[in-house]
């Protein structure tokens, strides 16, 4: 997963201050034959039985597999959000295949086991094999900037879930890079959905720590972020974006004890 070409990838965009940029290698390039035939229509509520079905099984072995990965895992925070019924966009960062586990480890622990909404590039619906048959088995939201697709699929789909009260996990730092330690820019997709609809966020922050070879995961809560009503759209959005990163800046800065910045060091890096 994190080859030399892809570390080689993350110092490159480090050192363009390019923090949101594709590093990994080989991923699928979605043609417009395939997002017209597999993404447009894609079941994103899982209306179709089959789907239903298919949901059922998949989160049943995800759920197993999230229990065996996070056996080490502490969720630090719970009290900021103990009492609150949902429903929430959750954000986090991106740093592994299976970092969503983590936070469906949090959804579990407080009773959204079957209430997980998982928002994803387009180009994972074409992931192979059994991860790809679980990915999009399990409540999976492709996101693509195809305006029908976000008009008549997406945005409707999104809005039906949190209407029945699922966390919806965005990933505001969109590519994923592996094993890297350090909040990057957020992009405000998740903040213009939370302002949208008047539901918080619930910002999260994983840190990591390795010993004798194992990765030990901390996921860190915060308070809720409410839209500020007093505030126009769009500085509505970024004030919650805003805040999220400064939440996510603080929490590394005192779990790793040192200021953040993108200078490349070795240490960024835990796998």
């Amino acid at each position: 997963m994190l080859t030399q070409e892809v570390k080689n990838n993350i110092i490159n965009a480090l050192s363009k201050g390019e923090l949101n940029n594709k590093v990994m290698t080989g991923d699928h390039v979605v043609s417009d034959t395939e997002r017209d035939r597999f993404i447009l229509p894609y079941d994103n509520t899982k209306r179709k039985i089959g789907n239903k079905l298919k949901r059922i099984v998949a989160t049943t072995i995800v759920n197993q597999i999230t229990k065996k990965i996070n056996q080490t895992t502490t969720i630090v925070g719970l009290e900021n959000i103990r009492h609150f019924p949902g429903p929430a966009i959750v954000t986090a960062n991106h740093f592994s295949p299976v970092d969503s586990t983590i936070v469906r480890h949090f959804a579990n622990a407080i009773g959204k086991k079957r209430k997980l909404s998982i928002v994803v590039a387009e180009a994972n619906v074409f992931m192979p094999g059994k991860l790809g048959w679980l990915l999009k088995g399990v409540n999976t939201m492709p996101y693509a900037l195809n305006l029908h697709y976000l008009e008549h699929n997406f945005n409707p789909a999104l809005k039906k879930r949190l209407e029945q009260k699922h966390l919806i996990l965005f990933y505001p730092e969109q590519e994923m890079w592996p094993g890297y330690t350090k909040p990057r820019k957020l992009q405000p997709g998740a903040y213009h959905y939370a302002a949208k609809h008047n539901v918080p966020i619930i910002p999260t922050f994983i840190t990591m720590k390795k010993v004798d070879g194992i990765i030990y995961y901390t996921l860190n809560i915060f308070p809720l972020i409410y839209p500020d009503h007093d505030l126009p759209f769009k500085d509505r959005k970024t004030e919650m974006m805003n805040r999220d990163f400064y939440y996510k800046k603080n929490c590394y800065e005192n779990f790793y004890h040192q200021e953040l910045d993108y200078t490349y060091q070795e240490s960024d890096l835990v796998y």
